[in-house]
Formats: structure tokens, C-alpha cells, sequence
């Protein structure tokens, strides 16, 4: 609690001297830690290694890997060994998979921490040297300026017109003025004006500060602490876990069967185990969490690409589901630099207005541009015109103080003043018009309406004077307004159109006053009345049943402070919204932390980042939506692999039980061919599924609830049809070859014919519409894919211990044929299921809308018509 001691009662408790310390000294206290705030949930490489382990599928399959290794010890049989070590070997290739893509997802957000590490100016030995602020240590002296990154807790032992912007830590937008001298112990934080805070900025002005607190004992620190606990489950990763049970009933409920009448047709133990691990190993899609794991990766990849740089896979499929975006204002939705924009003076006087404000200003030129104000900056921006800024010499200046709420300075024997407009021209006795002559009355009046005119725009108003000769506030002549704002990006209004076709709530959430977010959320079209804007006073006066009842009418929130986005957040995901929640200062961090997909800014502080979801680098609110429209394609691809692992699954476990109850004394397949399927078959096409281009209607249609289950009534239906008549197909081909040849050859035939009928589903899978209009081979890389499985299969039947391993005989060309045909029965068997749903489908469309007509119908084609009827088309499928 350094703010209540002297400066030199303070460095004599730290050690250290106004030079700051010794090279050695600073390196020996380094020993006691990095100024470096924690890294919650980052787990050694071993432990995130095991995480991959906790799956449920994947201990289905350890479980069976144990049955088989122990049917082969009792039996005696080294074909059993074969089949544990193809499982055990699944089982770690996927847990593989999973640690290397969690690994790319932590590097990346590594490297983009590199990129904005800050460097501070520190002094040791008596001599100020740059090092990157993670070296700091108790003791260190300090350096500051303007446009400085406050790297550590400083006591201030030096202050020249020092202001600080603590709204990082604080919240409050009000920049804070720091001054020498002891205060009460029970000042509070925002008022203990003789210290710097980590994490805050110097606004104004310069300082020397020495470190009192580092790394988590910083007040930022502190607060990063508190940041902890159990993190919700994804959509994704609660209908992942669902499916995972509604398995593993399938699993035991048909193993009891099989089990079960074995038995009691007399069959050994042992025999029966061998017959519960083909189940497992049929009903187990082994190779589903390492897609989905791939395919968010990939788009993982891809949307940092574009600037979002996601720090947990989950959350890729969650923004496809996102209800409500909420964002802050400044910097996301706007340029975050204030901007001329409209001048109420006449030629003449404007001319002189230019002058003022290149003379009146506190603004230097820095290695990155202007430094200073932004009010300032924009105005000195201004009056350049595009050119170069160079300062005016200044004899006297009155800085601007929150009392006078104006600031003058006398530059070449002219008098130049600006601030409030009320308080101008109140000390304004003449007006330039054109001509110098007396203010009236009348004068007075039409510049109070022109103020409030601009002031109903929503414009930040500054009112400017001049005087000839003495250097004083009084008798000032009057030559205009200026009307300023943070204008909106142009990407964020086309961001926002998107979010209104995707029928996602865009809320903007700011600290600026009420007139002022209405004006840039008409702008931008997030809200088009006043009664759309709720205060932070009003949200204190509601209670949390009240404000979750009121909270969809709203898609403003203005002089908000953080702690309101918590309950704003709350509020939304108690009324079934999935929330994204955007922040970058510390005080964000709880309210991104709870929301369904927390989003910091890429300068956002180290804390904010380490509890958000995704690192937005380029602060912007048009890549938010893009990560989205990303999300929505990642997402539509997910289900199409996961129910393509289900219907093929599901053929696979059918097949087992017909084959199983119906005929007992033939082999249909073993354990390592089931994997072999699983594993290449199955996960190779659905690998390229993960590349498929998104729908062109992708961000026409409402996101996908996340209380609802991931498959609709007509995606189940889907699964049971083409599971069902994979089963048909190749069980005919198995029966009809072994009633025909021996148990080996019908094994083989019906091995590939099931392998090669999963490689043609997934031409069905790729889209709902016939192949015939998406084009069979739109997708490049399944298409070159599936012919390489092919190969890759047809190959396991002349590689000679490949084919004893897997039980496989070599076929004749007739037979090759036969397995050709059945496999591809799969597509027409696919369009008639795609025309037959396609007709129910818009017959339902059309007699819900009453377009029943032959009239309507030639209406309904319309484009218009066609969009108010994809909405009701997704409740259909629902």
C-alpha cells in the first residue's frame, strides 16, 4: 500500500534509488517471478495429452481393446492380438490428433501475445534502457510518456501534466490526472492519484514511477485471479456427450441380445466377448472425434486468416449457433478516432478557426503519427488538410481544466481559445462573421440552436475565439462551432445487414451518453427508436426477474459500465439466447468469461484475452460476423459427418445383429476389419466434407438453437433410410455369395462392398439437393479423396500380410463387378430420397403459406416469397 507513504520513505522500502536499480540487482529479484499475469486452464503438454483420453466413445474403445486381448490370452489365438493392437493403435492416433490441434490452437494465440508484448523504459544503472515489461521487478524506475503501456503498478515519484486512461481497470472513461504527494489509507482506487496502474495508458504528459507490484500482486493481477472455474459445455460438445450415451445404450442393448442368444444356442464364453467387441468396434465411430476435431481446426485456421484467432476448437461450431452478438462501440463497430464533421462558420472566420486549432492543442508528433487527445487529433487533422502537422511556437498557455472547460494559448501575439461553446460565448464580445462587429442578443440565440442542433446529431461540440493583443479569456471574438464523432466503420453497417438476414440480434453496448449510441446504432441500423436505448442508471433500477423480461427490447446500452455487461450477459442466455460477448478491458473479463463465446479485442489487456474464447486482432466488428458465417459453414458441415458416421455406423451395427442371430455359423466381419471401415472408409471422405463450401442461404437462415438436439426429425429419418439400406445392400451381397462360394470369399465381398457404399453415401451427404445440382463433383478434394480410399482398399487384397491380417482374399473381376454395382446403387437410392423429401417439403411450405393455387404456386417461385419461406422451412426440419 504504497499511495500513503513519501517518495522517499517508498523507494526506501523497495530498495531501490531514484536512478532505479543495478543491472545484477534487477536480474537477482527477478528470481521471484516474471511481471507476467497467470495463465488459468493451461495445462502441462502431458496432461492436455491425456485429456484426449476422457472421451467417451474413446473409452468404449479402450474397454474393448481390453475384452479382445483378453479373449486372444485365454484362446490362445494371435489373430485376437492383431485386432487389440489395430484399437489400441486408433485409440492413440485420435488422442494424437486432438493434442496437435489443441497445441496449433495455444501456439497461435502465443504468437499473436508476441506481437503485442509491450516494451518499457526502464532505468538501471543510472541509465534508461527499453525491455520488454515481463523482465520488470520490484524496484525498477520507471519511465513514462505519451502513448506508454503502464507495464507494472508505479508508485509516482516525478509528474509533469501526467493523465492517465484507467478505463482498463476502472471502467470509467474519464481520464485520470496524477499529481505527487501521500493520501488517506482509505483512498480508493480510482482516487489514489499518485500511482499507475498496469495495463492503463499515458494519455498526456510525462512521469517517473517506481515498481511497487508486479505480475498478479498488480491490481490487474488480482482481478485475473479471481477469473476461474468450470466452463459451460459448447452446443457441440453437449450434443457430442448425448450421442456418446444414446452409443453406448445401442452398444449394450444389442451386445445383450447377441449375447444372449448365443448362449443360448450354446455358444463358449469367449467366443461371445469376441462377438460384444465387434459390436463396440461397429457401433464406436472411432474415427467421428478426430474429424470433428479436424474440421474445426481447419476452420480454425481459416479464421485467423481473416483476424480471429480462436483459443478453443469448441468454439468455432458455437459462433455458428450465436443469437445475439453483443459489441462494444468504440473501436469495434467505430473507427475509435474522432473525426470532423461538420463546421458552422463562415469562410472567413473558418480560416481563422484552422489557425486556432493547429495553435490550440497539446498534440506531438510521435515514430506512429500524432500523439495526444483525440478530440485534439482529429482537430489538428483537420486544419492540415492531409498535410503535415508541424507544432506552433507558444509564448503562454491556460491548459484545459475540468472547472473552465476551455484551454487558451497565446501563439505570435494572438490570443486562441476553444472549449465549451456555453462557457465561449459567454467571454465572447465581438463575432466574425465576415465583418468584426458587437454579438447580439440574436447572434447569442441562433449559435445556442445551432448547438443543439448539432448536439441532437449526436455531435461532440466545441465552441472557438480569438483575441488580438493581451493574453486573457475576456472579450473574445466568437468564430464558430465545430462538430465532431467517432465515426462507424463501413464494414461494421454491411456486418450488421448480415446479422439482420442471419436473424442475429447485434447489441451495442457503450459508455457514451444516451443520444450519442442512438445516432451511431441508427447508423449502423442496430436500432432505429429511442425506446430501443436503455441507460446503466435504469439497469440498476431493474431487478434481474424484470430485466430478463424486458432485456429482447433492447439493442442499445449506453453509460453502461463493465460490471453491467454481466448481467446483460446473464440476462440474455436466461431468455435462450447464445451469446458472443466483446470486451478489452479488465473489468470485461467475467461477462466474457460467462457469455456462450467471449470475444477480446486483439489490444485488449492479457487478462481479457485469457478468458475469452477468441482474440479478435484486428478490433474489428465485420470480423466477428465473418467468424460466424465461418462458424454456420463449419457447423453444417459437422452434422453432415456426423450423420454420415451414423447412418454408415448404423449399417454396420445391423448388419452384426442380422448376421449374428440369423446366421450363427458363418463370420460376417471381424474387429480389425469394422476399424479398418471406421477408421479409412468412413473418416476419409468426411475428412473432405470439412472443406465443403458453405450454402449460398447459409446466413439466410435463422442459427440453430442450442437447447434444441443436433439432429432434426429429417436428419434422423435420413440417418435410418440410408442406414438402412446400406444394411439391405450388403447383407443380399453377403448372403448371396456364401450361399454360392465359401465363408472367406462372402467375408471379403461384403467387406468391400460395405466400404465402397460409405465412399458413395458420401456424395449424398454432401448437400440436400440432388447431385445432379450441386454437381457430383463439386467437391475437388472428396472426389480425389474417395478415389484414393478406393485404391487404398482394392490394395489390402494383394498386399499378402495385409490380407491375412485383415482376413482378405483376392477377387475375380466378375466379382469385383458385382461390388461395383451394389455401391453404387447407393446414389439412386439417394436421389429418390432427396426428390421424394423435396416434394414433401414444399408441399407443406406451400399449404402453410396458402399458396395452394396453381396462381400462388407460380408466386411462391418468386425470390421474395422463396425467402419468407426458408425460415418456416428450417422449423420443418426441426
Amino acid at each position: 500500500m504504497m499511495f500513503y507513504l513519501s517518495e522517499s520513505e517508498v523507494l526506501k522500502s523497495l530498495g531501490s534509488g531514484e536512478n532505479g536499480l543495478s543491472a545484477g540487482n534487477a536480474t537477482a529479484r527477478l528470481k521471484n517471478g516474471r511481471n507476467e499475469l497467470p495463465q488459468h486452464g493451461k495445462n502441462s503438454w502431458i496432461l492436455t495429452y491425456l485429456a484426449q483420453f476422457k472421451d467417451l466413445m474413446v473409452i468404449l474403445l479402450i474397454a474393448a481393446a481390453a475384452v479382445s486381448a483378453l479373449a486372444a490370452f485365454f484362446e490362445g489365438n494371435g489373430d485376437g492380438l492383431v485386432d487389440t493392437f489395430i484399437i489400441v493403435f486408433i485409440i492413440f492416433l485420435n488422442a494424437t490428433v486432438g493434442f496437435v490441434q489443441q497445441f496449433k490452437a495455444d501456439r497461435a494465440l502465443e504468437r499473436l501475445k508476441k506481437i503485442t508484448a509491450s516494451e518499457c523504459t526502464v532505468l538501471r544503472d543510472g541509465k534508461p534502457i527499453k525491455i520488454d515489461a515481463s523482465l520488470l521487478v520490484k524496484g525498477d524506475v520507471v519511465l513514462l510518456e505519451e502513448g506508454d503501456v503502464v507495464p507494472a503498478d508505479l508508485r509516482l515519484i516525478e509528474c509533469e501534466g501526467l493523465l492517465t486512461d484507467e478505463s482498463a481497470l476502472t471502467g470509467e472513461s474519464v481520464r485520470s490526472t496524477k499529481r505527487l504527494g501521500t493520501l488517506a489509507k482509505n483512498t480508493a482506487l480510482g482516487d489514489r492519484k499518485n500511482c499507475c496502474f498496469s495495463s492503463t495508458f499515458v494519455v498526456k504528459g510525462r512521469g517517473r514511477g517506481v515498481v511497487f507490484a508486479t505480475g498478479t500482486d498488480t491490481e490487474i493481477g488480482k482481478i485475473a485471479k479471481l477469473i476461474g472455474g468450470k466452463e459451460d459445455l459448447t452446443p457441440l460438445q453437449k450434443q457430442l456427450v448425448g450421442l456418446g450415451k444414446v452409443i453406448s445404450l445401442t452398444v449394450i442393448a444389442v451386445a445383450v441380445i447377441i449375447f444372449a442368444t448365443n448362449l443360448f444356442f450354446g455358444e463358449s464364453l469367449l467366443k461371445n466377448f469376441m462377438s460384444a467387441v465387434a459390436i463396440a468396434v461397429a457401433a464406436v465411430p472411432e474415427g467421428m472425434p478426430a474429424v470433428v476435431t479436424i474440421i474445426m481446426a481447419m476452420g480454425m485456421q481459416k479464421m485467423a486468416t481473416a483476424g480471429a484467432v480462436v483459443r478453443k476448437l469448441h468454439v468455432v461450431e458455437t459462433l455458428g449457433s450465436c443469437t445475439a452478438i453483443c459489441s462494444d462501440k468504440t473501436g469495434t463497430l467505430t473507427q475509435n478516432r474522432m473525426s470532423v464533421v461538420r463546421v458552422e462558420a463562415k469562410s472567413e472566420a473558418a480560416v481563422l478557426m484552422r489557425k486556432c486549432m493547429l495553435a490550440c492543442n497539446t498534440v506531438t508528433v510521435g515514430k506512429k503519427g500524432l500523439l495526444g487527445d483525440p478530440t485534439e487529433v482529429a482537430l489538428v487533422e483537420y486544419a492540415s488538410a492531409g498535410g503535415k502537422f508541424t507544432p506552433q511556437r507558444v509564448q503562454s498557455i491556460l491548459p484545459f481544466d475540468s472547472d473552465r472547460k476551455m484551454m487558451s494559448v497565446q501563439s505570435d501575439g494572438t490570443t486562441f481559445c476553444k472549449g465549451a461553446p456555453d462557457v465561449i460565448i459567454k467571454k465572447c464580445k465581438y463575432i466574425f462573421d465576415g465583418n468584426l462587429r458587437e454579438i447580439t442578443p440574436n447572434d447569442q440565440k441562433n449559435v445556442v440552436r445551432t448547438l443543439e442542433n448539432m448536439s441532437a446529431d449526436a455531435l461532440r461540440v466545441l465552441g472557438f475565439a480569438y483575441k488580438n493583443g493581451e493574453f486573457c479569456e475576456e472579450e473574445l471574438v466568437f468564430l464558430g462551432l465545430v462538430g465532431m464523432i467517432d465515426p462507424p466503420k463501413p464494414e461494421a453497417k454491411r456486418a450488421v445487414e448480415l446479422c439482420k438476414r442471419a436473424r442475429i440480434r447485434a447489441v451495442m453496448i457503450t459508455g457514451d451518453h444516451k443520444n450519442t449510441a442512438l445516432a451511431i446504432a441508427k447508423g449502423l441500423d442496430i436500432a432505429t427508436r429511442e425506446d430501443e436505448v436503455i441507460t446503466g442508471d435504469e439497469l440498476e433500477r431493474l431487478s434481474d426477474e424484470r430485466l430478463r423480461s424486458v432485456i429482447k427490447k433492447y439493442s442499445v446500452f449506453a453509460r453502461v459500465s463493465p460490471h453491467h455487461k454481466l448481467r446483460i450477459v446473464e440476462a440474455l442466455k436466461s431468455v435462450g439466447e447464445v451469446v458472443a460477448m466483446t470486451g478489452d478491458g479488465i473489468n470485461d473479463a467475467p461477462a466474457i468469461k460467462r457469455a456462450d463465446v467471449g470475444i477480446s479485442m486483439g489490444s485488449g489487456t492479457d487478462v481479457t484475452k485469457n478468458a475469452s474464447d477468441m482474440v479478435v486482432a484486428d478490433d474489428n466488428f465485420a470480423t466477428i460476423v465473418v467468424a460466424v458465417k465461418e462458424g454456420r459453414r463449419i457447423f453444417a458441415n459437422i452434422k453432415k459427418t456426423v450423420n454420415f458416421f451414423l447412418a454408415t455406423n448404423l449399417a454396420e451395427v445391423v448388419c452384426i445383429f442380422v448376421t449374428g442371430v440369423f446366421l450363427r455359423s458363418a463370420k460376417f466381419l471381424g474387429s480389425s476389419q469394422l476399424l479398418w471401415i471406421n477408421l479409412i472408409t468412413d473418416s476419409f471422405p468426411v475428412v473432405a466434407m470439412g472443406v465443403e463450401k458453405a450454402e449460398k442461404n447459409v446466413m439466410d437462415l435463422p442459427p440453430q438453437s442450442a437447447s434444441k438436439s443436433m439432429f432434426s426429425r429429417s436428419t434422423l429419418l435420413s440417418v435410418l433410410y440410408y442406414g438402412l439400406v446400406q444394411t439391405a445392400i450388403t447383407c443380399a451381397v453377403f448372403f448371396i455369395t456364401l450361399s454360392r462360394s465359401d465363408n472367406l470369399t462372402a467375408s471379403t465381398m461384403a467387406f468391400f462392398t460395405m466400404s465402397f457404399l460409405e465412399l458413395m453415401h458420401a456424395f449424398n451427404v454432401r448437400s440436400e439437393q440432388s447431385v445432379t445440382k450441386n454437381g457430383f463433383f463439386g467437391n475437388k478434394v472428396l472426389t480425389f479423396t474417395v478415389i484414393g480410399a478406393i485404391i487404398l482398399n482394392v490394395a489390402m487384397g494383394y498386399v499378402p500380410f495385409v490380407a491375412d491380417a485383415f482376413a482378405i482374399k483376392p477377387l475375380s473381376l466378375g466379382e469385383w463387378a458385382v461390388i461395383a454395382v451394389a455401391s453404387l446403387s447407393i446414389i439412386p437410392f439417394g436421389e429418390a430420397y432427396k426428390f421424394v423429401l423435396a416434394k414433401k417439403r414444399s408441399a407443406i411450405l406451400l399449404s402453410g403459406s396458402g399458396l395452394s393455387s396453381s396462381k400462388n404456386r407460380k408466386q411462391a417461385k418468386n425470390k421474395n416469397s422463396l425467402k419468407k419461406l426458408s425460415a418456416r422451412s428450417t422449423l420443418i426440419d426441426n
